[in-house]
């Protein structure tokens, strides 16, 4: 057996033995409906959606029925607490309830609209939303549907219609008042409005002029500052590049000095020792030659020689002096490759040091912002010019031989270089 509570609107408490008699009983409400003439006959009139929404109801419970009965392990002593639970349960009413002949009623006194209102009323009561959407038509139903169901009189019914209808007179002439200043104050607004964006467009135009101004200033001091780093940089790097070269042929000067003086005292020191082992070189090649002429026989005429004078003298003479002229030869020409080592050095020197000056020269001219463009090539023209050491030419060995000293003097030039000298 199957108890279902559909409530007092819908047919009370009522017992089925099978689900099939509560779907038959639950599908006759719905034909009821269907036929009624507040419903069957109508075409899409107004109020008839709504209305429609009472067969609807019992169709939405048929088909709640049919989904739980379909769920595997459906029980059918649990069917009727899934009807009373439904949602649509409250929605669907009788023919013959209260609520239906009330609606039934409305419809016949005052249309189709005061019932779809009263029926909305009904469903919805607590919806505020539901009540802002509420036309004129909508409220006389509502208020006719409360006083119904309160059992007034029909007299009372009537006076408490037409007091509805007073009120909602009343409201809409409300309404067009405030539609009416609405509609001046809006036009008032509008003016304003229309007063404040032009303001604001001439505003606008100010605004992007001096923009504009300022932007074109802007771009102007910017060129210039660029201009000024570009000079500044430009500056910068050639102060640098100077500075570098500086200290580059101030180094390169004190090192050549240094070496100047290195080689000056050289030569001085191997000027006194060469003169020094000169003599001893003369006094060697005597006892050298004393040495190896004292076997030799020589033949001697005329006057007698001097006392202590050998008959060798002569030989013993021109060998020491060969000797030592070949020493001086040589000493000499070992001299004047050290003189040309300190000339070169001391050029050198002399050369770097014009060179770092004439650089530092041009470094305060800059800095005083006097320096032209023909200085500054000038300068670095000097700057990076060949470097060259002073002498015009190389130094050979004496040319000794008895061809070159022939040579030589042929040529008006006794004691030439030998090959190789210029």
């Amino acid at each position: 057996m199957i108890e279902v509570d559909f409530g007092d609107a819908a047919g009370g408490r009522r017992s089925f033995k099978t689900p099939e008699d509560l779907k038959q009983y639950v599908q006759a409400q719905r034909t009821a409906w269907s036929e009624h003439p507040l419903i069957k006959g109508r075409n899409n009139k107004p109020g008839d959606r709504q209305l429609r929404e009472i067969p609807q109801a019992w169709g939405n419970l048929a088909s709640a029925i049919d989904s739980y009965l379909a769920q595997p392990g459906a029980k059918e002593e649990r069917l009727g607490a899934q009807v009373e639970g439904n949602a649509h349960l409250p929605k669907a009413f009788t023919t013959k309830s209260e609520i239906g002949q009330v609606i039934a009623s409305i419809a016949d006194d005052l249309g189709h609209e005061q019932a779809a209102g009263a029926l909305r009323f009904h469903n919805e009561p607590s919806n505020q939303q539901v009540f802002q959407t509420f036309g004129k038509v909508h409220i006389e139903g509502a208020l006719a549907f409360q006083q119904r169901m309160a059992g007034l009189s029909s007299k009372s019914v009537r006076g408490a219609r037409d007091a509805a209808r007073k009120m909602v007179e009343d409201l809409a002439d409300d309404v067009r008042t405030h539609r009416a200043q609405l509609e001046e104050s809006e036009r008032a607004h509008a003016e304003k409005l229309e007063e404040l964006v032009k303001a604001g467009e001439a505003q606008s135009e100010a605004a992007q002029e001096w923009r504009d101004a300022v932007a074109e200033e802007v771009r102007q001091q910017r060129e210039e500052w660029d201009r000024k780093y570009e000079d500044a940089y430009e500056q910068y790097t050639e102060k640098l590049r100077l500075e570098s070269s500086v200290k580059l042929w101030t180094e390169r000067a004190r090192i050549h000095n240094t070496a100047a003086d290195a080689w000056q005292w050289r030569s001085i020191l191997i000027a006194i020792i060469g003169l020094v082992l000169a003599g001893g070189v003369a006094w060697g090649a005597l006892g050298l030659a004393e040495w190896l002429f004292s076997d030799a026989f020589v033949v001697t005429e005329g006057a007698p020689l001097p006392s202590g004078l050998r008959p060798t003298w002569r030989y013993e003479v021109i060998f020491a002096s060969a000797a030592t002229l070949l020493y001086l030869t040589v000493f000499f020409w070992i001299m004047r490759i050290v003189v040309r080592m300190y000339m070169t050095e001391h050029h050198l020197g002399i050369d770097a040091q014009s060179r770092a000056s004439m650089a530092q020269t041009y470094l305060a001219l800059t800095k005083e912002d006097v320096a032209s463009d023909q200085d500054r090539a000038i300068v670095l023209a000097s700057l990076f010019r060949p470097v060259v050491d002073g002498i015009v030419k190389d130094d050979g060995l004496p040319a000794i031989t008895p061809a070159a000293i022939l040579s030589g003097l042929a040529i008006g030039k006794p004691g030439g270089t030998s090959a190789g000298g210029t």
